[in-house]
């Protein structure tokens, strides 16, 4: 079983709940004498950076493929996987490892196709996803450090204590 993001998870269900008829979805590798009409999802190319003091950015591109025994086919079916994904105002439904709904979508903010061979049309879809940055707990500090040495924190009444009158 392929292991797939939970954006590319979602992105097959919402695809194979249009039902258009599709023999077999294929992930990873194509195998000889493959199905038709089948898509195959490839791995995402993934570009991450920084998004703002508690997240990073994911910008995500996959680039589908439609077989069909036609350019005409293939065509047709990936046409009608971009205007479902038009109609749906360019939103996923998230879908959590059990199945169910997240209850949140994704935003596809490109999605175009074009034929690249015979009996086969290429659907790229572009996406992003925000994620928190996992920060570890630290532990409250009782030391100030100044160059490079602890020095113990006073409480204010010690330090009122400490001061010397000229």
């Amino acid at each position: 079983m392929a292991k797939l993001t939970q954006e590319v998870a979602s992105l097959v269900h919402f695809i194979n709940g249009l039902g258009l008829g599709i023999a077999k979805s294929y992930f990873g590798e194509i195998p000889e004498g493959f199905a038709v009409p089948s898509l195959y999802y490839p791995t995402p190319e993934t570009i991450n950076r920084g998004y703002s003091t508690e997240g990073f950015e994911k910008e995500s591109t996959i680039y589908l493929k439609v077989f069909d025994k036609t350019s005409m086919d293939s065509n047709y079916l990936a046409e009608q996987i971009v205007t479902a994904i038009m109609q749906a105002g360019r939103n996923i439904p998230l879908y959590g490892a059990d199945g169910q709904p997240a209850g949140f979508d994704f935003h596809i903010y490109t999605v175009n196709s074009r034929n690249i061979e015979t009996g086969v049309t290429q659907i790229e879809i572009s996406y992003k996803t925000q994620t928190s940055y996992v920060e570890p707990e630290y532990p409250k500090a009782t030391n100030f450090y100044i160059e490079g040495l602890p020095l113990p924190v006073l409480t204010d009444e010690e330090d009122e204590e400490n001061v010397t009158e000229e």
